[in-house]
Order: C-alpha cells, then structure tokens, then sequence
C-alpha cells in the first residue's frame, strides 16, 4: 500500500534512507509526475523522471551546455536512434564525455531536490534496487541533497508542528556530515548545545535569529540525524487542568475553523480575515493578531484539544508565508481560480439552466484577472509564465481573440513554444481578419526563424490589411534592401525541413 506524502514526508524519507544506509529504489507519484530514485547503502546512484523539465536536454540547456537552437532539434536528432540522448550528443562531437557525466549529475541532483517541494502524491519503497548500467550508477551523498532540498522546502510548518514542544539533543557533528556545513551553520549548533532541558519553542525568543531561519536550521540538522529531541509536555502535562472563560471562547474559535480548514469551507484569506487585495501591512497586522490569539504556548488545554490548536496556528502561519510572498500568492491564487472552474462546472451539471445562466459570467471576470496580470508577467519579459497562465484563460474563454493574440506574441518569445505561436497566431487571423496586427506577428515569427519569404508574405498581408502599418513596410523595405552574403543554413526549424 503506497504511503501518502502528507502523512509522511519526503525529507523524513530521505532522513531513514541516510540514517540506516538503505538500498532500494524510492518511486514518488503524483499529479502528472512519477519520479524513481536508486539508493545504494544510502547513497543516491541514479534517478528517472516523467517531467519534461527534468529530462537531459532541458538540464544540459539550463547549465549552458547547449544552446536554444541545438535544444529545439533534440526530437529531430533523436528520431530513429536506439542510443540514449548522451551518447548520441558525444557521437556527434556536440559535448564531451565530461559534459555529459556532469549533466547527469546534475540532473539526478534535480530529481531528487525537486522532491522536497512536494507536498501531495504518494511514495513507495522497494528494497530490491533494479540492474542498472554501469555508466548509469552515480555516487551522490545524501548530506549534500538534504540541504539543498531544504533550502527549497515549504514545508517548515509541518517540522514546526512536530518539534516546538520538544527539548534538543545534540552530539558531536561526523566528518562525513560537517563538510556540507558553513561555518555560520556549525557555529549555530555550537550555539544550541548550550541550551538544556529547553523547549524548542522557548529557544526562538532568547535567539536573535527569524523564525524561518531558526526552523529551517532546526529541521536540517534533524534531517542529518545530528539533531534528536526529548519528547516533553510542558505547560500541558495536567491534562485536567481547569479552562478559564477566555480559553473557552477561543477554543471555540478555534474547533470552528479546524473543521472549515479541513473540509476546504474557507481560504487563505478567510483564515486571515483579510479580503484579496490587502496590503502587506494589513496582512502583517491581522496575522500578528491571529498568532497571538491561537497560539498554543499561551493556552493551558487538554493535549486533544492541543493538536487541534497546533494544526490551526500552522495553518495560520502558512497562509502568512504563501500570501506575504509575490510569487507564491499569484501560485496560490491561480489553483483557487481552477477550483473555483471546477466547481462551476459541477454546479452546473447538478442545477441546470439556472447556473448556466450565471456561472459563464463569473468564470470570463476571472478570466479577465487572469488576463490582465498575464498582460503584467509580458510586460516584465517573463514570457513564459505568461503563455502558461494564458493558455488556462483561453481553455475558459476561447471567444476573446486578444487573449488569443497575448498567447501568441508570449510564446513567440519562447523558443520551444514558437510552432505552437503560429499555431496560435494563425487561430487568430481566423478569428480577426481585419486585424493587421497577428499578420504582423507571424511575419516577425518567421523573420526570427530564418524564413524570409514567408515573412514577406505576412508583412504584405499586414500592410494589405492596414496600408498605413508603418513597422510592416519598414520591415519589407530593410529585407529587399538587405544585401547579405550567402551563409550556411541550418537544414531544420522548429517548422520542419526546409
């Protein structure tokens, strides 16, 4: 039986698997993702992946070992071929040997680290490890993985959860561990050995250090297996102690929200009583207010009762760090946005022609939102983040040709997205053939892959449209007097032979 993720999380696998030196193969499955990791005695050997972004190419790109170009005819090269990528990359004298080995190293590295940033999905263990090629087995430390991956994890609440009642044991730090270490790190150790018989919770105050930092420290060095805890009570150890009128208010606060928490009834937002476009400020304010109220330091409850308050003051924490983060809100946001789709879509098949009266509307004003913060990410150069979020919006509204038309301009600035933008651009002449401006696209398109007389034709198309577009014919002069000497051309594009 597979094991879920939220239960157990990855970084405590990754802790056992280095504790006892294990041997066996690790598969983690989730939503569109199955990724299977080696372990030989406790070391990382090998990896597989079904993410796109992790395959070979993409990690020889991103580390500079190939170009755009050479990325973009990989398929091309590797049609027909029975060879793996690397060998065929080293056959053609693209990258060297060395090249290649420190690819793969790189890429084992990413499948593993990517783990700890998940949070949903399920996990087996198998403890027979499947034959693998000798060029294929690797030696990567797990000390090394740990602490990448938690400098990456968000799962800080979770750890949290597990230890702020907890009293720290500490030892002395092995060789084979410390190297992973700075200096700042093994000073900070130092530093919690000289508290004893403290709880976790308590230690934060005397520290002149954040919370996110302290946390994150705490839970690497547990990771490692240098950092133990003496399991303790503390302030909740009279399990009969008497609940005073104001501790009975808030734990009914806090039973309500556990339920709604649980059961999805409320948001982020409503959990922080703050409305959507809030201010960091406000959002500061009302947190501080919320984490005084609920924390579970201050409240002397039975240890039932306790768990319930600890689940909801993580919650609490966790809404302030997803929403206090640019990034992670807009993430946050956009999953809120497909539920909200999804839901409309149910709703519609349980309550017929009334709610699909009203629903549509309410999915084209959330798709207009989308819309305008994709304009926002185009106008940052951040290209690829907006063709994602558009090619969600034009799934719920395919009627609206300007979204069709951002989606385009977005993934022509994207080199492996260019077939799907004249694709997309052409969607767009259908859908708007008075509009010179996608003609004008395509014709910049085709420039930008080295088709001169197709886009010549989409400029004359353009200016056919629109006599006045002024970049169109500016273009079609600078190529009929464009006088350059005959070079060698590469024999595909992203489109195919030429």
């Amino acid at each position: 039986m597979a094991n879920l993720i939220i239960q157990q999380t990855i970084p405590i696998v990754f802790k056992k698997l280095l504790k006892d030196r294990v041997s066996g193969q690790l598969i983690v499955r989730g939503i569109n993702f199955e990724k299977s990791l080696f372990f030989i005695e406790g070391t990382l050997v090998h990896a597989t992946t079904n993410v796109p972004e992790e395959r070979l190419g993409q990690i020889l790109y991103r580390c500079g070992k190939i170009d755009a170009a050479q990325l973009e005819k990989l398929p091309e090269l590797l049609k027909n071929q029975k060879e793996k990528l690397g060998k065929i990359l080293v056959q053609y004298n693209l990258l060297t040997q060395r090249d290649i080995f420190e690819g793969l190293i790189r890429q084992i590295k990413t499948i593993a680290i990517s783990l700890f940033s998940i949070s949903h999905g399920e996990w087996d263990f198998f403890s027979k490890v499947p034959a693998l090629p000798v060029d294929s087995r690797f030696k990567i430390k797990l000390p090394g993985i740990i602490k990448e991956g938690m400098r990456i994890t968000g799962q800080i609440s979770f750890f949290e959860n597990e230890f702020y009642y907890q009293k720290p044991k500490t030892g002395i730090i092995p060789h084979s561990v410390s190297k992973y270490l700075s200096d700042e790190e093994i000073n900070f150790y130092k530093q919690l050995s000289t508290f004893s018989n403290i709880q976790v919770g308590k230690i934060i105050k005397v520290l002149n250090i954040s919370e996110e930092t302290f946390w994150k420290k705490i839970n690497l060095f547990y990771l490692l297996n240098i950092l133990d805890f003496d399991e303790t009570t503390g302030s909740l150890e009279d399990t009969a102690v008497a609940i005073d009128k104001k501790v009975v208010e808030i734990v009914g606060e806090v039973m309500g929200l556990y339920d709604a928490v649980r059961s999805n009834e409320i948001d982020y937002y409503e959990l922080l009583k703050v409305k959507k476009d809030a201010a960091m400020e406000e959002l500061k304010a009302s947190f501080k207010i919320l984490s005084e109220r609920y924390n579970p330091v201050s409240l002397n409850v039975p240890e039932e009762i306790s768990e319930k308050i600890k689940f909801v003051f993580s919650e609490i924490k966790q809404a302030y760090e997803i929403l206090g983060n640019k990034d992670r809100k807009r993430e946050y946001d956009w999953k809120c946005f497909e539920k909200r789709v999804a839901d409309v879509t149910e709703e519609d098949g349980k309550n017929g022609e009334e709610a699909e009266e009203l629903d549509p509307e309410n999915v084209r004003q959330e798709a207009k939102k989308c819309f305008a913060a994709a304009e926002r990410l185009y106008k940052e150069r951040k290209y690829l983040e907006a063709a994602v979020l558009l090619e969600k919006v034009v799934e719920i509204d395919k009627s609206n040709p300007s979204y069709f038309f951002l989606l385009g301009l977005s993934q022509s600035e994207v080199p492996l997205l260019r077939r799907k933008a004249e694709r997309t651009l052409q969607n767009v002449v259908e859908m708007d053939p008075r509009n010179a401006e996608p003609l004008y696209a395509l014709g910049l398109l085709y420039r930008a892959e080295d088709m001169p007389k197709k886009a010549e034709v989409y400029f004359r198309k353009a200016l056919e449209v629109n006599v006045d577009h002024t970049l169109a014919g500016k273009m079609l002069n600078e190529m009929e007097e464009k006088d350059q000497p005959v070079r060698k051309k590469s024999f595909f594009t992203i489109f195919g032979k030429k």
